[in-house]
């Protein structure tokens, strides 16, 4: 506590450990007792704040029966269920406001989304000039024909045109007899192949490295007037860049489209030279306002618009620039182009509805909402049943047992002989009342007067106060039962009632007493334990400051006894010195 001293300078003693040990046997009589009951009180503090903390949960399970508002979402005694026969094909919703009854319901027809889409290609064909691997996902390599068992094949590379590819095919076979049993052209856009023998002709094998069937799109074909199968890609074959830009002609779309704005849906997009068709679909898709998804068919050259709404509404489009954009990709409003989507038509009891959604919110119920999740038959029946809903009710009940549990829990704890609010008698009081209130008579209009009736009991009969028979257990089943026979309304009563008779009305204002700011328990018992607490390390620091001087006056003690013997042992030193001088020895 003391400065560093170097004792035992004169005397030789070493008194400062005499000091260090005085002192502290000093503290332990003094500022250890003091410490101790501060460390007490602050144990003693932490523990009611702990114990406040359930009762504070405690109240806010209370609210649930007790702060609620009539119809309204938190209504635990006014829940209402709606269930259907067929709940793969129709689901629904209610609420509090909903009647309790059944309905009738058949399904005419699922809302649909609005569709345009490209009334024709937008990309320009094939031709003899036209590079085949340019085409999209084209891939260069070998392609086989088979005449007979007369297999043979061409090689296509980067360099190849369409003309070399005939020109290779109607080579193939110039030897065979009958002479060219096959013949190649390129007509409107497609590869036409024309066989001149009945030896079986196949096209492609699995050894092919190139995709050339594929992206030719031969698969069927059709008899000439000969009786000789003529192969033919079965669209024209697009040559569309959906990454080229399209105000340069580089992208082969078969109009010509130039830098401005559109609109869809009344949000601007604009298109400027370096838009792609990939870039304008990827820049409609991410905006949320537009309402419509767009996609691009490069084997087709379709441009598509589809509605995220469903419902007969047409999308708007407006070539704000005379970009030429919409022309070039052949959309319009007009029935070639729009395929408008249905309106949901339902009936209800007997009456129609329509609805711009499978969501139908326009029933004429109140609070009763029908999805139509899939289309059943229209001549299906579905019932929709309303039916009151105990299960928040249930949750309510369940959550108000675990909270009332923990607090009667935290107050045997804490006023325990070993705990740190021992035999307090406030807290001990709340806790009989708390019992009391639990197992008690409840006074109302209802044939129904103890919560143990609804399954709300205090354990079993016998069970002694030191085990847990003062916990609350919650028999859902035997609640089911009164509900069976009794209306939601009685059993409210049971637990609150305008009255405030009902057993949560009776907890709710002991809880709120106890609860309540400046005169409350837990706010004065705080107020009075950091009261103490302030005193308490006051006394200590003042015990500290007599330790202090206490020691100081040890210190100088000591001090000048030590100095006194190295006097003593100076003086005996010179006269020492005097008798030798006078012995001579």
């Amino acid at each position: 506590m003391s400065s560093i001293t170097f004792s035992g300078l004169g005397s030789g003693m070493d008194y400062a450990s005499w000091v260090d040990a005085l002192v502290e046997a000093k503290k332990a009589t003094t500022v250890t007792p003091l410490e101790s009951k501060l460390e007490s009180l602050n144990n003693s503090k932490e523990a009611l704040s702990i114990v406040e903390q359930y009762f504070q949960e405690f109240q806010t399970a209370l609210g649930a029966f007790t702060d609620i508002t009539e119809y309204s979402s938190n209504d635990v005694f006014n829940s209402k269920a709606a269930s259907t026969s067929m709940s793969d094909f129709v689901t629904a919703t209610c609420s509090p406001e909903s009647a309790i009854q059944e309905y009738i319901v058949t399904v005419k027809q699922m809302a649909t989304y609005t569709t345009t889409k490209s009334s024709s290609t937008s990309s320009n064909y094939i031709d003899g000039s036209f590079n085949y691997s340019e085409l999209k996902q084209a891939k260069t390599g070998s392609f086989s024909v088979s005449v007979g068992d007369d297999v043979r094949t061409i090689d296509i590379t980067d360099a190849s045109t369409m003309d070399s590819i005939v020109s290779d095919l109607n080579a193939l076979y110039s030897d065979y007899s009958p002479a060219n049993p096959i013949s190649a052209s390129i007509q409107d856009g497609k590869l036409v192949i024309e066989t001149n023998t009945t030896d079986n002709v196949i096209f492609g094998m699995q050894t092919d490295t190139s995709n050339f069937k594929d992206i030719m799109k031969i698969s069927n074909y059709e008899l000439n007037p000969s009786g000789y199968k003529v192969y033919s890609s079965s669209t024209p074959i697009c040559t569309v860049d959906t990454a080229a830009k399209i105000t340069d002609g580089s992208a082969n779309l078969n109009s010509t489209i130039t830098a401005g704005t559109i609109k869809i849906n009344d949000v601007e997009f604009v298109i400027d030279e370096n838009t792609t068709i990939n870039s304008l679909v990827n820049s409609i898709n991410s905006n949320q306002a537009v309402g419509v998804t767009a996609s691009y068919d490069a084997n087709s050259g379709f441009f598509s618009l589809t509605s995220k709404q469903t419902g007969n509404s047409a999308i708007k489009m407006e070539d704000v620039d005379s970009t030429g954009f919409f022309a070039a990709m052949n959309l319009s409003n007009s029935a070639a182009s729009t395929t408008l989507g249905n309106q949901a038509i339902i009936t209800i009891n007997g009456t129609t509805i329509e609805s711009s959604s499978n969501k139908v919110t326009n029933t004429g119920y109140e609070g009763l909402t029908i999805n139509i999740e899939q289309a059943p038959n229209p001549t299906d029946v579905i019932k929709i049943s309303i039916t009151e809903d105990s299960e928040p009710l249930e949750g309510a009940i369940n959550t108000f047992v675990e909270k009332y549990n923990q607090v009667l829990s935290a107050i045997k704890e804490a006023t325990a002989n070993d705990g740190y609010l021992e035999y307090d008698s406030t807290l001990r009081s709340i806790y009989s009342e708390m019992r009391s209130i639990a197992g008690g008579f409840i006074t109302n209009d209802s044939e129904y007067n103890l919560l143990s009736q609804l399954g709300i009991s205090t354990g079993e009969a016998g069970l002694s106060a030191s085990d847990s028979a003062y916990k609350l257990v919650f028999d859902k089943t035997k609640l089911q039962e009164v509900l069976t026979q009794s209306s939601m309304s009685e059993i409210k009563s049971i637990f609150t009632n305008s009255a405030d008779t009902g057993a949560m009305d009776r907890f709710k204002t002991r809880i709120d007493n106890t609860l309540a700011p400046t005169t409350g328990y837990f706010d004065s018992k705080e107020s009075s334990y950091s009261s103490m607490i302030s005193t308490q390390q006051n006394r200590i620091d003042r015990a500290n400051e007599q330790l202090v001087l206490y020691e100081e006056v040890l210190l100088r003690q000591f001090q000048a006894m030590d100095q006194a013997i190295a006097d003593m042992n100076s003086q005996y030193s010179s006269f020492v010195d005097s008798i030798s001088q006078l012995t001579g020895s």
